[in-house]
Parts: structure tokens; sequence; C-alpha cells
């Protein structure tokens, strides 16, 4: 079905509408038939917009949700300079003093990171570092997206 049909149907029902309730001064009749044509216009020109937005209601989020990062952020450099051997005051010196400590055993460092978008996560990571009994990292693990996707 064509725009033109469906409006010439639309204004012959109002029409109709209007002569039946209006029967007394024509300029009613008219103020009317253009208040409901105009209404028909805003309403038809809105859902085309909202068509051609390409937004679609499974990414439209209300309220706005900003983006949420949680953890430590870890550069590429500062990955570069952990190597084994390196301290613990030297590993606290190149990434910061870690988020998370492992309960049981004081030699395991661990530092996390997740990022959040529209309340979906992005991209996560762990990084795991062990130290031996001289406080030398024997170990470095990472887990999760790789480190450096961003």
């Amino acid at each position: 079905m064509s725009i033109n049909k469906i409006y010439h149907n639309f204004t012959s029902i109002v029409k109709n509408h209007v002569k039946y309730h209006f029967n007394v001064d024509p300029f009613l009749q008219k103020k009317y038939i253009i208040v409901h044509v105009f209404k028909f216009i805003i309403i038809l020109s809105t859902l085309f917009l909202m068509s051609c937005s390409g937004v679609t209601f499974s990414n439209w989020h209300f309220p706005y949700t900003m983006d949420v990062e949680q953890g430590m952020y870890i550069t590429k450099s500062q990955y570069k300079q952990l190597k084994l051997g390196l301290t613990k005051e030297k590993v606290a010196f190149i990434l910061g003093s870690p988020l998370s400590q492992y309960l049981f055993d004081k030699n395991q460092w661990s530092y996390y990171y997740q990022k959040y978008a529209n309340n979906k996560l992005n991209y996560a990571y762990t990084l795991t570092i062990i130290f031996n009994q001289n406080n030398e990292v024997i170990e470095i693990n990472k887990t999760g997206d790789d480190l450096f996707a961003m």
C-alpha cells in the first residue's frame, strides 16, 4: 500500500468523522482536519526517522550507563619490564602493589583488570606473579583476554 493511499484513506476517515460531529461550522471542520492530518504526518515521520537511524532497541539503553574499568591496567612497557628473578620491591615499583595477595600463600600476587561497557564485560585479564622463598619472581602467569588488545 502506497503512502498516497494511506494518506487518502486517513483523510477520508477524518472527513467523515468531522462531518458527523461538526455539522455546524465549516471552519471547525477544517481546523479539526488540519490538526489530525498534522498529527498523522508527525507520527509517520517519527516512525520513518526511527527506522532510518540504525539504532536497534537491543543496543539502546536507558538510562545511559557509562563504561566502568576496574582493577589495575598494565601497559605493554610495564609488562616487558617483568622478568624472572626480580624482587617483590622491584615488581611493586613497576606494577604497583597488588590488588590481591593469595590468602594462604603470601608469595603469590595477582593483578586484575576488567572493563564493562553497557553493563557487559568486554575485556578482562589476570596477571599472577609467584615468588620463591627469597622473594624473587619464579613464575609469571597471565589469563583471560590479551593484555594489550585494547
